[in-house]
């Protein structure tokens, strides 16, 4: 679940999480903030080990300021406080991958094979099977 923002004092309590921490910064104008924001909200569902977070970059001002939005939508990527990572654009591929990075899920999920693992025939093959 995206939780939407409403103060600075909000804002920086939740960034010190020790979770990995992604936040949308947006507005309500802004087309490419809209086109994305469905895949945001998805995203939120599929990694429930990560915080995502809104921030209205009209309504909440001084948040946008002081980590110098200029763009939207900017997504930047927060553990402990720190800033790890920013994605300037509706990037979801790339804000993907790097969700993978710094929480420390793979980018692949469900039990797949371990290389080798696999139960095969021992077969001989010698120069007369191959002419």
């Amino acid at each position: 679940m995206v939780h939407a923002v409403t103060s600075n004092t909000e804002f920086n309590k939740l960034i010190q999480s020790s979770k990995l921490t992604v936040v949308d910064f947006w507005a309500e104008w802004c087309g490419p903030c809209k086109a994305v924001a469905p895949r945001f909200e998805q995203l939120s569902k599929e990694h429930t080990q990560v915080q995502f977070l809104k921030v209205n970059v009209d309504e909440q001002q001084e948040i946008s300021s002081q980590h110098q939005i200029r763009a939207m939508p900017t997504f930047l990527f927060f553990k402990q406080g720190k800033l790890l990572d920013t994605v300037v654009g509706a990037d979801i591929n790339k804000i993907i991958r790097l969700i993978g990075q710094h929480s420390g899920a793979s980018a692949f999920q469900g039990k797949g094979n371990t290389l080798g693992a696999a139960k095969t025939q021992n077969v001989s093959w010698t120069r007369d099977t191959w002419m």
